[in-house]
């Protein structure tokens, strides 16, 4: 998918297999790192909403939760770099009331770390 664009939306009903295809592609990033050297970072957006300044917030309190993220600027040197394959899953689990701000956050995370994977 890599050579069709750095931006690709799968989209579907419920029930037909996103997450897994997401979690599938998680697994295959990870064993492919040395071939593509992109970090795969999968990010549930189940819990987003207005608190978040901004997407970068978001994804970084994701991945600190996890236990992988000892340093912001680290964080954000990968996405500079354009080291990422950012993974979001979840976008019909946004409720309706912050689909917007997720949109115009991503768009506006997207154009900044433009070099990265989503």
């Amino acid at each position: 998918m890599r050579e069709c664009s750095n931006f690709i939306l799968i989209s579907g009903t419920g029930g037909l297999g996103k997450s897994m295809m997401m979690r599938h592609l998680l697994l295959d990033a990870i064993y492919n790192f040395d071939e593509t050297g992109k970090v795969p970072i999968f990010i549930p957006l189940k819990d987003y909403n207005d608190t978040y300044h901004d997407l970068f917030g978001y994804i970084y309190e994701k991945i600190e939760s996890l236990g992988g993220a000892d340093n912001i600027d680290d964080f954000a040197h990968l996405l500079t770099d354009g080291e990422c394959l950012l993974l979001f899953d979840g976008l019909d689990e946004i409720k309706s009331d912050y689909r917007k701000k997720f949109e115009r956050d991503l768009e506006l995370f997207a154009d900044k770390y433009a070099d990265n994977m989503f």
